[in-house]
């Protein structure tokens, strides 16, 4: 028989779930506030939880780990940091303050990981099925993508189903008659969408469960196995060969920058930057970086975690990882499994730094540990209540801060037909709480170029690339250097805007103009002959100025 309480907490855990279903977007939605100011009102209930039920909270080995990696993760990101990184603070204090809210209100509960493990199949399925409508609605559509589900794109999609059928696979003996049945009809719904995707990185982690869980079907076969492997995924490479190559190049430059900072790191929120400026020591040097694009992320979050954390957060990271993994491995073999994709399908994309995944991180680690977590000691109420009321609060505070730049998000996406005048009002009153938001403060740079206030513009374009990669930042900046008659920094910017990315024809072509109008004719010849023997790398035309 299921307990009063163990019905408070699958509600709670099927609410957060329909969370990671919603839209996904790369900044702010309003389920996010949402989310933060709910967990304030968890902590209240798990609080009031304990108090009737007389119980002490436990703390586990994982917890402390934890705790002591968030606490270095605070001090990277205030002390000795120059890099604006509000919206990724953010997230990260909000996953772990979910994480303490979830222990809080399961710790000692009773119930059978297959209920998790059935509600996360359920929201796989559904992903599914969007993804199916778009297919049926788009067909008729020249669009990039045609199955997304609720994400931006299939990639961090794929994971998503990937997760799902990885669940659905593991845990089937665990279910028996029409329910059995019914997660059948689940995992064909997310089997027949996932290929379409054409993820490698979700192919991946299915494989490796797959491998892991048939091992002693196939052991007497494995070295024709594993060659046919190596055949498949070298094939699978060569298809999608540019990607690839594009995201080893990232790595590379990223673990190369790392090595200047190896202890602590660049600091948090210091990739983009980092990453551009390892470009330009790269420039003329004999590796092709043809295939590298302006990145949105490292694209592996071990390489995020050693370069902006450097080896302190990095050892963290295995420290928790490892025990996690162990942890699930002894007492819950699917949802061992379920994580396990997860971690690979991070070594080759950005699924930790969105929210469905943060919140299904932090059920997962929180279920475990609150049923066999390995316990260190035992806090009372009156011991526990200070830090459960401080996370509270600041989990309330994070949710109205994050309703103020949802806001400001909201403004900016309104704000089409306004007059230029009507445009400064707005942008003034928010550049504070976007200072971290690349596409805002290359719009806003862009407003104030058009309005002669060259000056303040190159002062907020020089803001973008503290977080951003994106050579047209510099494209920018030389052009108001130009229109200034001070053609030798606008040359430098030119030339910086090349070297972050060696493949782009448009730098080259700024630096013919700029020659050719300033009267260096043999310069502009030899560098339109540049640009004709050049063969860049195509971007979208919107991006050109």
């Amino acid at each position: 028989m299921i307990k009063a309480i163990d019905i408070l907490r699958m509600v709670v855990i099927v609410v957060l779930m329909m969370t990671t279903l919603l839209y996904v977007d790369t900044r702010w939605t309003a389920h996010d506030m949402f989310i933060y100011q709910g967990i304030a009102i968890l902590f209240i209930i798990g609080t009031v939880v304990h108090i009737i039920q007389k119980q002490k909270l436990r703390i586990t080995v994982v917890d402390a780990v934890v705790t002591l990696w968030f606490i270095y993760y605070v001090f990277r990101a205030w002390l000795g940091n120059e890099w604006p990184c509000r919206m990724e603070f953010l997230k990260t204090a909000g996953l772990y303050v979910l994480y303490f809210m979830l222990r809080l209100l399961l710790d000692r509960t009773e119930l059978s990981s297959k209920y998790l493990i059935f509600i996360i199949t359920v929201c796989g399925s559904i992903e599914a099925m969007l993804g199916i409508g778009q297919f049926c609605v788009n067909t008729s559509n020249n669009l990039p993508f045609q199955h997304f589900g609720s994400f931006l794109n299939p990639g961090p999609y794929s994971a998503y189903l990937m997760l799902g059928i990885v669940l659905c696979i593991a845990a089937m003996n665990n279910f028996q008659g029409k329910v059995k049945i019914f997660m059948t009809i689940l995992l064909f719904l997310m089997a027949i969408v996932l290929p379409v995707t054409f993820s490698r990185a979700a192919f991946l982690g299915l494989g490796v469960f797959l491998l892991l869980l048939y091992k002693n079907k196939y052991w007497r076969y494995r070295y024709i196995l594993l060659l046919s492997l190596f055949v498949g995924c070298t094939a699978i490479y060569f298809l999608k060969q540019g990607s690839a190559n594009g995201r080893i190049i990232i790595w590379e430059v990223s673990l190369s920058s790392w090595l200047s900072h190896p202890l602590f790191g660049v600091g948090i929120g210091g990739f983009f930057n980092t990453f551009a400026e390892g470009m330009v020591c790269r420039t003329g040097s004999m590796v092709s970086v043809y295939s590298v694009d302006v990145p949105v992320s490292t694209f592996n979050i071990a390489v995020k975690i050693l370069l902006e954390q450097g080896i302190i957060g990095f050892i963290f990271a295995l420290l928790t990882v490892s025990t996690v993994m162990v942890g699930l491995f002894e007492n819950n073999r699917p949802l061992f499994y379920g994580l396990l994709s997860l971690l690979i399908f991070s070594m080759f994309s950005y699924p930790f730094e969105l929210l469905p995944y943060n919140v299904i991180l932090a059920i997962i680690v929180a279920w475990n540990e609150s049923t066999s977590g390995k316990l260190i000691t035992e806090f009372g109420t009156v011991r526990y209540l200070l830090p459960v009321c401080v996370c509270a609060s600041a989990s309330w505070y994070m949710g109205a801060l994050i309703g103020k730049c949802h806001k400001a998000d909201n403004l900016l996406k309104n704000s089409v037909g306004k007059s230029i005048a009507e445009l400064q009002e707005i942008t003034n009153s928010i550049v504070n709480l976007e200072s971290d938001n690349a596409t805002f403060l290359f719009d806003y740079g862009t407003m104030l170029r058009k309005t002669g206030r060259y000056q303040d513009s190159n002062a907020i374009l020089r803001m973008g690339t503290r977080c951003s990669a994106d050579p047209m930042f510099y494209i920018l900046i030389g052009n108001n250097y130009k229109d200034m008659k001070w053609y030798e920094l606008a040359e430098q910017s030119y030339n910086k805007a090349f070297a972050v990315m060696p493949n782009r024809l448009y730098p080259l072509y700024r630096l013919m103009l700029l020659y050719k109008d300033n009267g260096r004719k043999k310069e502009a010849i030899k560098m339109a002959k540049r640009v004709i023997d050049m063969n860049p790398k195509i971007i979208p035309q919107q991006h050109l100025i």
